[in-house]
């Protein structure tokens, strides 16, 4: 009787286990068909794409369209480059005091006085407009025509095809941060402390509103208004009449223009924190303390926050929780904000530096195939206690033993970069030299429980095996080289 029991408990074991098996098997292959259908776009790891040293660093931020990249000299040249590979398609005279900005297929080049536009793929003038009083703040434009803000407290608006004047609108200060259009309405951001808001087509005030404090650049959606201040608030208006909806105090002035998703509102402030504000209530959602001065304001590119100031480091957080992500160190600080092209959703993005030494550096996603993993280490036997199962050669997520001392099948860890080639030593133009598609692992495919350090290969590296059964850690000897992508 205990023998039929025995045997009984022994069977009963055997299907639990086996039907353990089973479940894992299922839950692993309902998981990998979901990564397959949502893969979001992952900005690490980097590889270079291109590299300009320019004579000095611009006094003025460049300026992209996705395709090309318009760069204003400092002995008052403009050139596009194409970001794909900084290959120079055009040059003209032009000075500038703002920043470009791409309207479609024009370009607006404003100088202290002077607004110029110009063709985006030739760089031939369209038209020109001189004005009486310096131009006060970067220029904004909607489909048919542009905003312009004079140091003298006028604002114009100028048919965007031609140049001609629309109408024009004098207010008693001047605006400093670009005018922000959405639908029939442009709102201004005045330096005597009020948001002001105009109709588009004719110019006529709407409503004012005072904010204690300087007004940021303003950031409008669906007829809610957010704009920082220098009195260490971010406010939130009604677009229809400028009526507060709430503020948030924090403990140093708004940087730049809020970002918004649907559901926070996120923004930088001199007391070195970045937040995630509920965008309907104003409820904190979350804070990050940075470990640098912010000078400019943040870019998102998928589930990221970019963030740089007074450091040669560029730091990604999370914008769900507000976890670091990453941080991409550099070899000089950044004069402007990184460009970023790429949409959430896509395998890959570039990213555009232009550090104070004005070297212009272009670098891309290393864009892999897919990774997939090994439900066993090729040529390892089957583990004894499992070889009853009859159904299964390997119980389905178990490691074989391995009897190898090293992996004589690698001459290197797969997608470890090899000797990092400096562009220079290409002569011909067009040459590239094109780095392995994964630049570094954190785990060799196929084996979660084998980690290796985040670094940069210089060199092939050494795998052993550590002695002792089971054989599942290892030792892999590196070098560091190259900028930190983590």
């Amino acid at each position: 009787m205990r023998c039929r029991m025995n045997q009984g408990t022994k069977l009963r074991r055997r299907a639990g286990t086996l039907a353990i098996g089973l479940i894992t098997l299922i839950i692993c292959s309902t998981s990998f068909t979901a990564q397959e259908a949502d893969d979001p776009v992952t900005l690490f790891p980097l590889e270079p794409l291109w590299q300009l040293s320019l004579d000095a660093p611009p006094q003025v931020a460049p300026t992209s369209d996705g395709t090309h990249l318009y760069v204003p000299l400092p002995d008052e040249h403009l050139i596009a480059l194409t970001i794909g590979d900084g290959m120079m398609q055009w040059s003209v005279d032009q000075r500038m005091t703002w920043p470009a900005v791409v309207a479609g297929n024009l370009l607006l080049l404003a100088d202290s006085r002077e607004l110029r536009g110009r063709n985006v793929n030739t760089g031939a003038e369209l038209w020109t407009l001189k004005f009486a009083s310096d131009i006060s703040a970067p220029i904004s434009w909607f489909s048919d025509g542009v905003i312009v803000g004079l140091a003298n407290g006028d604002i114009l608006s100028y048919r965007i095809e031609n140049g001609e004047l629309l109408w024009q609108h004098t207010l008693t200060s001047p605006i400093d941060s670009a005018a922000t259009i959405n639908g029939e309405l442009v709102f201004l951001p005045m330096s005597d402390g009020r948001v002001v808001a105009l109709n588009l087509m004719t110019g006529a005030l709407l409503w004012e509103r005072g904010v204690n404090g300087t007004p940021s650049p303003i950031l409008a959606s669906e007829g809610k208004l957010f704009v920082g201040s220098t009195d260490n608030f971010l406010y939130s208006l009604n677009s229809k009449d400028g009526s507060f909806r709430w503020r948030w105090r924090t403990g140093g002035d708004i940087v730049s223009v809020p970002l918004i998703d649907d559901r926070s509102v996120y923004f930088v402030s001199l007391d070195n924190q970045v937040r995630a504000l509920n965008r309907n209530n104003g409820v904190q959602r979350w804070k990050q303390s940075l470990s640098f001065r912010p000078t400019r304001g943040m870019h998102q590119t998928g589930a990221l926050l970019a963030l740089s100031g007074r450091s040669p480091v560029l730091q990604f957080y999370f914008s769900e929780d507000g976890a670091p992500a990453g941080t991409i160190n550099l070899d000089s600080e950044m004069i402007m904000e990184p460009l970023f092209h790429g949409t959430p959703g896509l395998r890959e993005a570039t990213v555009v530096f232009l550090n104070d030494q004005g070297k212009l550096s272009a670098w891309k996603t290393a864009v892999t195939p897919r990774l997939e993993p090994f439900g066993y280490l090729p040529g390892q036997p089957k583990p004894a206690e499992i070889l009853d199962l009859a159904m299964f050669d390997f119980f389905p997520g178990v490691l074989r033993f391995s009897t190898l001392d090293q992996l004589a099948a690698f001459d290197y860890l797969p997608g470890l970069n090899v000797e990092n080639l400096q562009l220079q030593a290409f002569e011909l133009l067009g040459q590239r030299y094109t780095p392995p598609l994964i630049q570094r692992l954190s785990y060799l495919p196929g084996l979660p429980d084998i980690e290796i350090p985040l670094v940069s290969l210089a060199c092939t590296p050494v795998i052993s095996w550590l002695d002792g059964p089971p054989r599942r850690l290892m030792r892999v000897t590196t070098a560091p080289m190259g900028p930190d992508s983590r």
